[in-house]
């Protein structure tokens, strides 16, 4: 079984796969600066990361070991943030060097 294909299938529907409240999403948006730089483990479908994009113009890298969440996250910058500096890795978090 593919693991990976399961997780797609079951948060098909979620845009952000983090069961992280409202509040707190709004708490990280105003620690950021506008021109900022983020790095976001584990970034399931990579909603934070474009948001905080249109909203403040950060730049960042995004790591995922899922390749159907990093394919979501591509699609998302090709219709939401054309020309951003956003960098999605396909690749387990542990071994992401600087």
């Amino acid at each position: 079984m593919d693991i990976w294909k399961y997780y797609n299938i079951t948060h098909r529907y979620h845009v952000v796969c983090n069961p992280l409240l409202p509040e707190k999403v709004e708490r990280i948006c105003w620690l950021l600066r506008p021109g900022g730089r983020v790095l976001d483990m584990a970034c399931g479908k990579g909603e934070l990361m474009i948001r905080l994009e249109e909203l403040y113009g950060i730049s960042g890298v995004e790591v995922d070991l899922s390749p159907y969440f990093i394919e979501d996250c591509l699609e998302k910058q090709r219709k939401r943030a054309p020309g951003s500096d956003l960098k999605f890795l396909l690749m387990d978090g542990a071994e992401y060097k600087p």
